[in-house]
């Protein structure tokens, strides 16, 4: 089984968890081990609390994706790909 890599999960759930790894150190649990509960390196989680201890936690926020936005939305681009997989379920 491949291990788990957080560049696969969107922007808003990175979010997510930057702002949960900092709540948890927080509240004492040591970045070892919140990195081991989130899939990251600890020394990730230390920035996250650094970046959260210098700005608040609003600098945890996921900032705009740079570039042309995409020409399908997410939605479709998976329907065109479960079309192409299994077509008979879709009578084409």
């Amino acid at each position: 089984m491949k291990d788990f890599d957080g560049r696969s999960l969107d922007h808003a759930t990175l979010e997510y968890v930057r702002v949960q790894a900092v709540k948890a150190v927080r509240k004492g649990m040591s970045a070892k081990e919140v990195g081991e509960i989130f899939g990251v390196h600890r020394s990730r989680v230390y920035d996250w609390v650094k970046r959260a201890n210098k700005k608040g936690m609003a600098a945890l926020k996921a900032k705009p994706v740079p570039g042309k936005k995409p020409a399908l939305d997410e939605r479709k681009d998976t329907h065109t790909l479960v079309v192409r997989i299994y077509p008979a379920c879709f009578w084409i």
